[in-house]
């Protein structure tokens, strides 16, 4: 029996004793979320997620947190909630891109839309609807989806200062995937595959020279410990992530209606976590500068750097997803998010930027119009 069915297989029976010594009782789901309860994922998001479900069921569905790592990994959550470890969980997908080759490939189209509430309405709209390659790998890996949320363009954060390209050449930098390795490397440093959960340790240990990052990370991360100068290299919104992965079991076993519950609580938690790391970069940056760490826009110099990088993005996008995602079909998807995000941009300037407005728009345009007596069935 492998790890994971063991742990499994532990968590049906604490269930079970439960049941039997409780009797009848409202159905708690386990979930797993590798971050910290500070971290706007949980903050933002699985705290608000519980809370809403708790409440629009009137205490007929119920979400226990295990925050920190404590049940499962980031690189182990997939898995486990494949084998019934948990109920649901927190995965990025970004970790798993043999198995979500199509979710990969949209993260690949990180030039496609800087604005993290954009973004994640356009992603989690375009995953939902209009991609049934990525609904089918989700299903053959035994993770139901249910949104996904993006985070504001990354910064670079450095324990040395960085005055010019010159200075960042040969540095090692933790970066977030595919797209962002790929700026590294423009730049003449090298990426360096680390979770965001283990950047601090990375970076206090010398692993790496700089950390790719949102800039939310100096303050619940703490890197404000040994970041020197951070440069804000504006590029692109990530978007591989499946905030509230769902077991198909325990999905199935929920009724229609708290499936929708669900999908709507999600769907605003994802709208909170966006707009959540929106205003902890910022404050996060003012503080960093208040502890003496320089914070700088990038130069010209970088600038030209950059707008290679992007242009060479778009341009290979169509191959990538080809030659190194296996996609057989990539133009659809990137005309489709390009549309999405020209369409969510006009609804963000229509209502002001309102992320209230904008959560109530996405649940009456997208959510009300999923069949949940099939959907991720």
């Amino acid at each position: 029996m492998s790890y994971m069915k063991q742990l499994a297989a532990l968590a049906l029976g604490a269930g079970l004793v439960a049941g039997s010594v409780g009797g009848a009782a409202a159905k708690e789901l386990k979930a797993s979320v590798h971050l910290p309860p500070k971290n706007n994922t949980v903050a933002d998001g699985w705290e608000p997620f519980a809370k809403q479900v708790e409440e629009q069921t009137n205490g007929e569905v119920t979400v226990k947190l295990f925050l920190g790592g404590s049940l499962l990994g980031p690189k182990a959550a997939s898995e486990g909630i494949r084998d019934g470890v948990v109920d649901l969980g927190y995965v990025i997908t970004g970790y798993h891109p043999a198995e979500f080759a199509h979710s990969a490939f949209i993260n690949d189209m990180a030039a496609i839309g800087t604005d993290a509430v954009i973004v994640t309405a356009a992603t989690t709209e375009l995953i939902m609807t209009a991609c049934a390659p990525c609904l089918a790998e989700y299903k053959a890996r035994g993770n139901v989806y249910t949104g996904t949320y993006a985070v504001p363009p990354m910064v670079i954060m450095s324990t040395r200062m960085i005055d010019s390209p010159e200075d960042i050449k040969g540095l090692k930098i933790r970066s977030a995937g595919a797209a962002w390795d790929n700026f590294v490397n423009a730049v003449g440093a090298t990426p360096v595959n680390v979770p965001s959960s283990e950047q601090y340790e990375a970076m206090s240990r010398g692993v790496v020279d700089a950390s790719f990052h949102v800039a939310a990370s100096l303050k619940t991360y703490g890197l404000w410990d040994m970041t020197k100068d951070v440069l804000l290299v504006d590029v692109g919104a990530y978007r591989a992530i499946n905030t509230f992965a769902f077991n198909p079991s325990s999905w199935a076993d929920l009724t229609d209606d708290q499936r929708r519950i669900i999908l709507e609580a999600a769907s605003d938690a994802n709208f909170g976590i966006a707009a959540g790391y929106v205003r902890t970069d910022q404050q996060a940056l003012e503080e960093s500068e208040a502890k003496g760490i320089r914070v700088q826009k990038i130069s010209d110099a970088f600038k030209a750097i950059r707008a290679d990088y992007v242009a060479s993005e778009k341009a290979g996008l169509v191959t990538k997803g080809k030659e190194t995602r296996g996609v057989a079909n990539p133009e659809p998807l990137i005309e489709k998010m390009s549309e999405l995000v020209d369409k969510w941009t006009r609804i963000h300037e229509e209502v002001g930027g309102d992320v209230e407005a904008m959560k109530a728009r996405f649940k009456a345009d997208v959510i009300s119009k999923i069949d949940v007596s099939k959907y991720g069935m």
